[in-house]
């Protein structure tokens, strides 16, 4: 399976994956991994849940973006809370089950797709490093080890100061609002 998901991002140029959390789970992610909503309430640690409908139905995953943040959503989720984007190397997935998405999962007739065929398909024929669709996701059903995390992202120098002292040494921190807005919105 690793070799599969690696042809598809070297093929496809994709250098990162993304997930986007409140600020309040950065010192647990930190601590106890990037895990699915399910595994933190078995096993009853502490986190701020930024998706309480959950209308895809899996609690049992971790969402991912490819090659930039899903920043329609991101934008609605962050009007009420400060967000970090978690930059990722992609071969975080290599050796993990997922499931693929063209569209937002939780869209009404979204269906999972699997293997390297179902993460070939996100880019719908084209050879882009993105998705044809900007909220394409991967849902990863595995825990996401903190040595995948290349950058933690904030939307603003403020808020990267106030929250730099949570992210362990070694792993960039930075700001940047494109992150946090539509691909190829750069206000």
């Amino acid at each position: 399976m690793a070799n599969d998901y690696s042809t598809v991002v070297r093929n496809h140029g994709v250098k990162s994956l993304y997930h986007f959390t409140p600020t309040s789970n950065l010192e647990s992610i930190f601590k106890y991994a990037i895990r699915p909503r399910k595994q933190l309430e078995d096993d009853k640690i502490k986190f701020d849940c930024s998706d309480s409908l959950r209308l895809d139905g899996h609690k049992d995953t971790i969402s991912l973006s490819v090659s930039h943040t899903n920043g329609g959503m991101l934008y609605y989720k962050r009007q009420n809370r400060t967000y970090a984007v978690l930059e990722l190397d992609p071969s975080c997935i290599y050796n993990k089950p997922c499931i693929f998405f063209s569209h937002n999962a939780a869209t009404s007739g979204a269906y999972p797709m699997s293997g390297p065929d179902g993460f070939e398909r996100l880019f719908g024929g084209s050879m882009d490093e993105f998705p044809s669709d900007p909220q394409a996701e991967i849902m990863c059903f595995d825990s996401i080890s903190t040595s995948a995390i290349r950058r933690v992202i904030f939307m603003t120098e403020e808020d990267m100061q106030r929250y730099k002292s949570l992210i362990p040494r070694g792993i960039i921190t930075g700001y940047d609002r494109r992150y946090f807005n539509k691909r190829g919105y750069c206000a």
